[in-house]
């Protein structure tokens, strides 16, 4: 019949609605679960792997990196050339006063200095004088003005119970001599190599005195910003001009990769455009190829030179002008040559020349042996000695040495000049400053306040969106997740979902990451959508296993396997809410069992009783009915639901023959048992009936119709009594037969009956079953006169209708219903009951 209408259709949506409940609630209570964990930052660590993800993702939207930052690198070359570290603080002093002469206009010193260094003797003018090699230092970091010194954040344990945070300053004399302070291991785990460098605090406050991320510090004194006007206000630190969004007081390391591979072309590009490239064995790694890099070696060696040359000059001054030691003035053009001036003078005094003098007095010191002559002999030699000395000296571009210093010196220039100079350790021996970035596993702890100085001086910084528009993403994708699992099947939710999550992934990180450097969660929105479509999915896979069960528990006994199979894995075929349908209802009997019990007794009918009932239960079965229930001897089947059928009318038809066919072959048995065979009577009637789950739900119910038609159907069954036939159908039954059952199965039409109960007259068929043996023409003739008793009383010839019933009595087949007809046409002929179409039953 296929859907029997649309109201019963929307009842089936409204029953599938219903039982998504428990599937809808269930992925808003996972939804919300992993909403909440995504707002208490359970998913942090795995986010932060994705943040480090993006950077490298979206390194080819990456902007150029500022040309303002070079690094000064600690390396394997400088170790080798220079000396195993420690090394003296002297060379350092040699770097920053290499980088001042080259115009460095801030420098990041990315060391911590906290422990003096032991003075030490040297050479100096001929004499052996105690040298300290961090007052060199701090001299030079004096003279630079615009060095930038490290400090650490260490934790010990508090008084009071608890840790204590304190700052590991500098020693005192590079401190003041500095032009700022910052920390250096704030947000690097506190010197714990392992913990993954994302995040970092813009400061940290201790003991009331504030403390700025070095790289912070050394980018302000850079841009021109004094300490006392750097801001933190709210969720923005604040440089003069320049606002950076932060997130609880952090930001994430603006880390802006290259993608570029090193050639020679690009290294050709690149030192032409002054940022050359770093030279290195192998594939360079991602933080080698962002700013330009300078070995510390250069710097050391020419700051060397220099600071030699200038010593000269200055011993070389203090004696022409026969001060008490080397010349500690300015140091420029005019002082030059006023000792030159001055050096001419003196020279007067040497008539036989200086040089010829020089080698008289060293040959004269030689021998004498008077200490008041002795000294005298030591002043005017070393005084020959610097006028000897004083050509070369005068001019550095001259001099050899001090010449290639200088062009290197130039060189450097034009690298460092204006420039942000990080200094810091690249050499793989150094561990304890590597960490593990997005960049790579180890990477100089310098190369992070670079990134950092990188982000402020090109506005290019990572900012997080508040923690309210996180969760309503959670939120939103939660709720998406859920929806493509209830609405929606699920290989059409799970595309949906999965697209989403897909489009989202795609927008986050290549638009909002990449080019409006905005940093969305992405894994706690992606485990939220996901989860919650799998939670819904399986919450309705529960369900489904819970309705399979039901279902199987209610229908495997009542319909055929295949059906139950049917039933399980199409749920929604079947309204059991209750709905209007037009079925065909079947009730049986077995005539005589009253008899054939007395005669067997109880256990033995119980066996007689089971395997008639079971053998006509196998035949309906086999035909597609739904067998409601036993009643004593009879059964009570339906076709139609809870799967709709089409040919309902010839299934029901088909059991009640095939039946008969089955009773035939138990009789055999019977007989041979010298018992009395048990005949069928069965009535069959289709119409439009209530179906669905009846009872006293959820323990005690039973799936069932209810209707008049079920009615006739049981009301056809006990007439056969009265008519002496054996199966009736009513009238609607036998339209909606199929030509192919009509033709296959033999007809008798008995008129019309009005049920006791109805006032509808309901037209009647008979089903004829052959008997073994049975002349089939004489069965012919005797349906055919049949059919013109019923008619002749229809046609209210009830004199003749009366005749042929009385001849019909005499047939082999006797006179099924001629009694009931014979006394109603004797009734309607002496006048007391009216003339009627059909035939008036008055009992059950």
């Amino acid at each position: 019949m296929g859907i029997t209408s649309s109201r019963a259709g929307q009842k089936r949506q409204a029953g599938g609605a219903r039982a998504s409940r428990t599937a809808w609630l269930t992925g808003l209570i996972i939804a919300l679960l992993l909403v909440l964990a995504g707002a208490f930052r359970a998913f942090e660590s795995l986010e932060g792997g994705l943040i480090d993800s993006r950077i490298r993702w979206a390194a080819s939207l990456s902007p150029e990196p500022s040309d303002r930052i070079v690094h000064i690198d600690i390396d394997e070359e400088a170790l080798e050339k220079i000396d195993r570290w420690p090394w003296n603080r002297e060379d350092l002093a040699y770097a920053i006063d290499a980088m001042r002469l080259a115009g460095t206009k801030t420098i990041l010193l990315d060391l911590l200095i906290t422990h003096p260094q032991k003075e030490r003797l040297r050479e100096s003018g001929g004499r052996i004088e105690r040298f300290s090699d961090d007052h060199a230092l701090a001299e030079a970091i004096r003279k630079a003005g615009n060095v930038l010194v490290a400090c650490a954040l260490e934790s010990r344990d508090a008084e009071e119970g608890g840790t204590a945070i304190e700052v590991r300053l500098p020693i005192p004399i590079v401190l003041d001599a500095a032009a700022g302070l910052g920390i250096v291991n704030a947000g690097f785990g506190q010197g714990d190599s392992q913990t993954i460098v994302r995040e970092l605090p813009a400061f940290t406050d201790v003991d009331g005195t504030r403390f700025w991320q070095l790289g912070v510090r050394a980018t302000a004194h850079y841009l021109g910003v004094p300490e006392a006007e750097i801001e933190a206000a709210g969720d923005e630190l604040v440089l003069g001009d320049r606002r950076m969004r932060l997130r609880r007081g952090k930001f994430v390391v603006p880390w802006r990769p290259r993608t570029e591979t090193e050639t020679d072309e690009r290294r050709a590009e690149a030192r032409a455009g002054g940022r050359p490239f770093v030279e290195v064995d192998g594939e360079p790694r991602p933080w080698q190829l962002i700013h330009d890099r300078i070995s510390i070696t250069e710097l050391v060696q020419v700051g060397r030179v220099l600071a030699g040359f200038e010593r000269a000059q200055r011993r070389a001054i203090g004696v022409i002008e026969n001060a008490p030691g080397p010349y500690d003035g300015p140091l420029n053009d005019d002082k030059i040559e006023e000792t030159d001036s001055n050096a001419e003078f003196m020279l007067m005094d040497f008539s036989e020349g200086v040089s010829t003098a020089r080698d008289a007095l060293a040959a004269a010191l030689e021998t004498e042996t008077d200490p008041a002559i002795r000294a005298d002999l030591i002043e005017r030699l070393t005084l020959a000695e610097a006028l000897v000395a004083w050509p070369a000296l005068r001019d550095a571009a001259s001099n050899g040495a001090a010449s290639d210093a200088l062009s290197t010196l130039e060189l450097l220039r034009e690298r460092l000049d204006g420039k942000l100079a990080v200094v810091g350790w690249t050499a793989e021996g150094a561990i304890a400053d590597f960490y593990p970035t997005a960049l790579g596993g180890r990477t100089p702890g310098a190369m992070v306040h670079s990134a950092t100085a990188n982000g402020i001086l090109t506005g290019h910084w990572f900012h997080r969106v508040h923690a309210i528009i996180d969760t309503l993403g959670l939120v939103a994708l939660g709720l998406i997740g859920v929806l493509s699992g209830t609405l929606m099947r699920p290989g059409r939710g799970w595309i949906l979902a999965v697209g989403v999550v897909v489009g989202y992934s795609i927008a986050n990180v290549f638009w909002w990451f990449g080019v409006k450097d905005t940093i969305l969660s992405l894994a706690p929105l992606v485990i939220v959508c996901l989860g919650a479509w799998l939670g819904v999915r399986l919450a309705r896979a529960a369900d489904d296993l819970r309705e399979r069960a039901r279902v199987t528990k209610m229908f495997r006994s009542r319909v055929s396997s295949n059906l139950v199979d049917y039933l399980t894995e199409h749920p929604e075929r079947m309204n059991m809410e209750g709905e209007e349908r037009e079925l065909t209802m079947c009730f049986t009997d077995l005539a005589g069992f009253t008899s054939l019990s007395e005669k067997l007794g109880g256990p033995r009918t119980v066996r007689v009783l089971n395997r008639c009932l079971g053998d006509l239960t196998h035949e309906m079965l086999e035909r597609r009915a739904y067998v409601n229930k036993f009643l004593g001897d009879g059964i009570m089947a339906f076709w139609g639901a809870p799967i709709e059928d089409d040919r309902q009318a010839d299934h029901a038809v088909e059991s009640v023959v095939a039946c008969y066919e089955v009773l035939a072959r138990i009789n055999d048995d019977f007989v041979r048992e010298g018992l009395p065979p048990l005949g069928l009577r069965a009535g069959i009637a289709t119409g439009r009936v209530i179906v669905g789950d009846c009872g006293a739900p959820p323990k005690l119910n039973d799936y069932t119709v209810i209707g008049d038609s079920v009615n006739l159907s049981a009301r056809l069954e006990s007439a056969n009594k009265l008519l002496g036939t054996h199966a009736m159908v009513n009238g609607t039954t036998y339209e909606r037969l199929s030509e192919e059952t009509r033709s296959n199965v033999l007809w008798r039409h008995l008129g019309c009956l009005r049920v006791v109960g109805q006032t509808a007259d309901i037209p009647i068929h008979e089903i004829v079953v052959p008997r073994p043996g049975e002349d089939v023409d004489a069965l012919g003739s005797w349906i055919k006169r049949t059919h013109d008793a019923v008619e002749a009383y229809r046609g209210g010839r009830y004199e003749a209708s009366r005749d042929l019933w009385d001849a019909l009595r005499n047939e082999a087949r006797g006179g099924a219903g001629a009694t009931l007809y014979r006394d109603a046409c004797a009734a309607i002929l002496s006048g007391e009951q009216d003339a009627c179409e059909a035939l008036v039953l008055t009992s059950k």
